[in-house]
């Protein structure tokens, strides 16, 4: 079993925040040391209830469980100190309410359907498209297969799409990088 690095625990200096931070880095080297310590446990309980861990279903329960736990993380890195993380977690906890996940009150934070349309549609694409890599399709070669007349129809489709859902003008201008300050 590898030996946990001390770096994955150590606090962060020279972050965006004054001061010494609680690195999030230190809780995602807790999650491998765990992962690497409960690897025998989870293939125990996959053998035994028979779960295939080569499965559309499985991968995506693992994606969203990594997700969810590199989120989570974030909470301790990006705050002041270990203190401050506890009290947005349970903030969090505490003002949690499912109903709101199903008002109109979340469609505020992207604005209008056509942004959280668009936002899916790109999703999708970059999950489908991540998926056929996986399966060892190559849309693009598939694309450059068609007949040219059909195939530039894609090409203007795709602009199309960009230039309609777009995001243009004043509001929308470069940002610095968010690590600019390391």
């Amino acid at each position: 079993m590898p030996i946990p690095c001390l770096y994955f625990c150590a606090p962060a200096y020279g972050t965006a925040l004054p001061g010494p931070t609680f690195s999030g880095g230190g809780l995602n080297g807790l999650y491998l040391v765990l992962y690497d310590l409960l690897r025998p446990v989870l293939g125990k309980l996959t053998a035994k209830f028979k779960i295939s861990t080569s499965t559309l279903g499985w991968k995506l329960l693992s994606g969203l469980t990594t997700f969810i736990l590199v989120d989570y993380a974030w909470l301790y890195f990006r705050m002041r100190g270990l203190r401050d993380s506890l009290r947005v977690q349970l903030q969090i906890l505490r003002d949690f309410h499912l109903p709101y996940l199903l008002s109109d009150e979340l469609l505020a934070i992207f604005g209008n359907y056509q942004s959280l349309a668009v936002l899916l549609f790109g999703f999708l694409f970059l999950f489908f498209t991540d998926y056929w890599q996986q399966k060892g399709l190559d849309w693009k070669a598939k694309l450059l297969s068609w007949q040219l007349c059909y195939r530039w129809i894609a090409y203007f489709t795709i602009l199309l799409i960009i230039l309609l859902f777009g995001v243009y003008g004043t509001g929308n201008e470069r940002t610095q990088f968010i690590y600019f300050q390391f």
